[in-house]
């Protein structure tokens, strides 16, 4: 009797845990196989800009390009507003490189509040209405910011893609997985109406906006996902859009992508209990988008659950273990499919540092920022 309702229990939990990220890995499948249509954005007078950037220990020669890109905006009417967190010496570099551009000013940053509070300062120093954050790494097409001043949108995410330099299959993993999440997590989602969490590196707020729902969360490791969350329970619409896109650069070496992940999955880890306040009141969308929010945590959830009934496999049963196995492999091989074109000899370090970085953010352990390189020169790995 006791045997039975040992196994029982366990064939049980096993299948709840199992299904979780089972159900999400097929959900990414669904969204991608939803995601071909036409962009459906409002539009209305042109607007002045303020780009906000926050920098620390980024090579000159990036901010450099960077503003060298922005120099070639067809339309002319923004601000660029750089708060770096660095050195006095290279605070002095980056704005003697900033003299040449009348659009762009550099402050220094205070220190404090990692990337978001580096953030809110450039809000506090901006004057325009509409504001624009942009990564440093972030280059654009001479006509996008004549075409993100028609913008008329509270919120808006724009599609991300990896500059075509391909040299390593490091690069070429990283584009397609970048390509998947665009395609799936953000253009499949909104045609679905489910809630859009922007990337801090392509975002357009209105500053109207920000001010209701409160300044950058400073401390946060994932200040773009926090303030996702903030915008949803707040009934703020962010809409996402492909035209104009953000070409941005994939980390230089497997090493720096490792740590790329590691603070993500901290970042997400981090935001459990802000996520869980969306599955109250809003519905399927809420759960849906306490998924996405701990979607770190689900990619490594299937080694437990596996592991676990593996080891209880000789006491109880080998049911629950294959069974889950099955479940998993069988709900997983579309979205796996759809992704053939990313290298999965990356998979060990990678979920070993998502497994590091959610446990760390789940239990808010310290973690040190790291800058992701964001050199030209690519490595072999």
């Amino acid at each position: 009797m006791q045997f039975n309702l040992d196994f029982s229990i366990e064939f049980f939990l096993s299948l709840i845990l199992i299904l979780f990220p089972s159900a999400w890995n097929l959900l990414q499948f669904l969204y991608y196989k939803v995601s071909d249509y036409q962009d459906i954005v409002k539009r209305g007078n042109r607007k002045k800009i303020s780009i906000v950037t926050a920098i620390k220990g980024e090579e000159i020669l990036t901010v450099e390009e960077f503003l060298s890109n922005l120099s070639m905006q067809s339309f002319h009417d923004f601000e660029l507003i750089i708060v770096s967190d660095d050195e006095e010496d290279t605070l002095q570099k980056i704005k003697n490189l900033a003299r040449k551009y009348d659009f762009a000013k550099v402050i220094k940053g205070n220190g404090k509040g990692r990337k978001a509070g580096a953030l809110n300062l450039g809000v506090q120093a901006s004057q325009n209405d509409t504001l624009l954050f942009l990564d440093v790494e972030a280059r654009l097409e001479s006509d996008f910011m004549d075409k993100v001043s028609l913008l008329d949108c509270d919120a808006v995410a724009f599609k991300l893609k990896v500059r075509e330099k391909f040299k390593n299959q490091l690069e070429r993993s990283y584009s397609a997985m970048t390509e998947f999440s665009m395609r799936s997590l953000f253009r499949g989602r909104s045609k679905l109406g489910l809630p859009i969490f922007p990337n801090g590196s392509s975002l357009l707020l209105k500053k109207e906006v920000l001010k209701k729902i409160g300044e950058f969360k400073e401390g946060s490791m994932a200040e773009d996902l926090e303030i996702g969350i903030r915008l949803f329970l707040s009934g703020i619409k962010v809409t996402y859009i492909q035209d104009p896109l953000i070409y941005t650069l994939s980390p230089p070496n497997v090493q720096s992508l490792v740590s790329q992940l590691s603070r993500w999955a901290y970042g997400s880890g981090e935001l459990f209990s802000e996520s869980f306040h969306m599955m109250l009141g809003k519905g399927l969308r809420g759960i849906e988008g306490f998924l996405y929010v701990n979607q770190w945590g689900l990619y490594i959830l299937p080694f437990f659950v596996l592991g676990i009934d593996l080891l209880i496999a000789p006491l109880v049963s080998p049911l629950p273990f294959i069974v889950s196995l099955l479940i998993y492999v069988s709900l997983s091989i579309p979205t796996i499919y759809v992704n053939r074109n990313v290298n999965l000899s990356y998979g060990l370090p990678f979920y070993w540092a998502l497994l590091k970085g959610y446990i760390k953010g789940l239990l808010h352990l310290k973690y040190e920022w790291k800058v992701t390189p964001k050199s030209e020169v690519r490595n072999p790995n």
